[in-house]
C-alpha cells in the first residue's frame, strides 16, 4: 500500500548556530516527524522523502499531515510554516498540494 502524500514543499532546516537542532535529519520514508506552525496552529507531518537533510542546507520533499482535514484549510501554495521540534527549527514553503483521494494524483 502506497503512504500518503499530501504536499510537496521547500524546507530548509536551521543551523545549530541559529538556534537548530544539534544533528542533521538521517531518516528513511516518514521517519522525520516534525510539527509544521501555520498561523499560530500545530499540525504533526511526516517527510515522505528518504534520506540525509544537513542543518543549513535546503531541500524539496514530500509530506503526509497526521491530521489532513484540519490543516487543510489552511494550505496553500506559498504558504510558509516554521517546523517546530520544541523551539523553531526550520522553515518552509508548500510547493505543491496533493490531493490524496484523487487517483489521478499517485504514482
Amino acid at each position: 500500500m502506497k503512504r500518503p502524500v499530501d504536499a510537496r514543499v521547500h524546507l530548509r532546516l536551521y543551523t545549530t548556530a541559529e538556534g537548530g537542532r544539534q544533528k542533521a535529519v538521517d531518516a528513511p520514508a516518514y521517519g522525520y516527524r516534525p510539527t509544521a506552525r501555520i498561523d499560530g496552529k500545530y499540525f504533526d507531518f511526516r517527510v515522505a522523502t528518504a534520506g540525509r537533510m544537513e542543518l543549513g542546507d535546503a531541500y524539496d520533499v514530500d509530506i503526509a499531515f497526521l491530521d489532513i482535514e484540519n490543516a487543510k484549510p489552511r494550505l496553500g501554495i506559498g504558504v510558509g510554516f516554521c517546523i517546530w521540534e520544541g523551539k523553531d527549527v526550520g522553515t518552509g514553503v508548500i510547493l505543491e498540494l496533493v490531493d490524496r483521494d484523487d487517483p489521478s494524483s499517485s504514482d
